[in-house]
């Protein structure tokens, strides 16, 4: 990819391949062990987040002009797509891949995470949750999916339970969140915000562990499913 790259993200189970988005028209499918994409499936452009289903089957697009597309990676070709009639940032797969949730910026003063249904190749909002004072921007599950975290240009992340979608802990950050990933063993979580600071957090306090310093300012990031190691974008 030539020009800005906006998200990053794994294969769900497949360690070896990723992919990634941004200001160029398509979604680009790599194989690590590769010199160029397997793939490249055309979203229009001006592409902000990437998930891909937890079975491995789809993968859900975001662009700046608030679109969520569906591929089928199997096919590597769009299903289906909808157009949200307000801001739509960041979002993630439920369990069985049969839902999205995508954090939303739709009223003053209010962020939520939007639930949106995915059946029969069709998308519908059938639920929002009101879960910060300000636009929500970044949302991110471990790999039990029993645990939510959710960004805000609010500075704070809140780390959710999901069996009972109740937020337990909190912590700031320096500003705006950008992106928040949790580790392939859920016990960490890392973030990042408009500085150029990398945080890694305790999963289930939101105590911090560490921090990163680095030269530029990170727009996503994304654990191997197994090692600690960090994939980042700038």
């Amino acid at each position: 990819m030539t020009s800005n790259m906006e998200n990053v993200c794994w294969h769900p189970t497949d360690s070896g391949r990723l992919s990634f988005c941004g200001d160029e028209k398509s979604v680009e499918v790599w194989d690590v062990r590769a010199q160029k994409a397997a793939a490249k499936i055309n979203c229009g452009g001006n592409l902000i987040h990437n998930a891909w289903s937890p079975n491995g089957n789809y993968m859900a697009v975001g662009s700046r002009f608030d679109h969520l597309f569906i591929i089928d990676m199997r096919q590597f070709s769009i299903i289906t797509k909808h157009k949200f009639p307000y801001e739509v940032n960041e979002f993630a797969w439920t369990v069985n891949s049969d839902h999205i949730l995508a954090t939303t910026g739709g009223e003053p003063g209010v962020g939520a995470v939007d639930v949106v249904s995915f059946q029969n190749n069709k998308l519908e909002v059938v639920s929002s949750v009101t879960a910060h004072s300000s636009n929500c921007m970044s949302i991110a599950m471990d790999r039990s999916y029993r645990k939510m975290a959710v960004g805000s240009i609010d500075f704070l992340v809140s780390l959710w339970d999901l069996d009972d979608l109740i937020c337990h802990h909190s912590f700031s950050m320096e500003s705006e969140v950008r992106d928040m990933s949790y580790s392939g063993d859920g016990k960490f979580i890392a973030a990042v915000s408009e500085d150029p600071v990398l945080a890694i957090c305790d999963a289930d306090t939101g105590d911090f562990v560490c921090k990163i310093n680095s030269r530029y300012k990170a727009n996503s990031l994304s654990w191997h499913p197994k090692r600690n190691l960090l994939a980042v974008s700038y």
